[in-house]
């Protein structure tokens, strides 16, 4: 990873799971091991999440007849889907998600923008990933 501040956010968030889940964790490597897997794990689940972005971007970006018309409809209906999801969070909570997931900013930096903790920061993501997942799941189809 190239950018500090995604690799800070990446170890923010291990730590963070790590506490939440402190009571039904039973860590059988040594705790660096543990932290070492763990992080790799969001890195991987982090480039995954990139690549479907970078569909997703791709397809919308591209001229409509180099695509096939399965996966026109297919993202079409996922960003309605997406679009619909967030129209039903809370504005504070809706305003985290797209200044990470749109404009790309840091924890830290949205923080610094909207005047609130980066631990806030956390859990707005948190409620709202939880939220939009529930709520495409609901929708009957799996988009993951």
């Amino acid at each position: 990873m190239r950018k500090p501040e995604v690799v800070e956010g990446f170890i923010q968030e291990v730590f963070l799971d790590l506490w939440q889940r402190r009571a039904e964790v039973e860590i059988a490597v040594s705790i660096k091991a543990y932290l070492y897997a763990a992080l790799r794990y969001k890195v991987m689940h982090y480039r995954k999440r990139m690549s479907i972005r970078e569909a997703f971007l791709h397809v919308e970006t591209v001229d409509q007849f180099s695509c096939n018309v399965e996966e026109r409809l297919y993202f079409k209906e996922l960003k309605r889907a997406l679009k619909s999801a967030l129209s039903l969070m809370p504005a504070r909570q809706r305003q985290v998600y797209e200044l990470r997931h749109e404009a790309g900013l840091s924890y830290k930096q949205i923080g610094e923008k909207l005047s609130i903790s980066v631990s806030t920061v956390e859990k707005h993501l948190h409620t709202a990933t939880c939220s939009i997942r529930e709520s495409l799941r609901i929708g009957g189809k799996n988009y993951e």
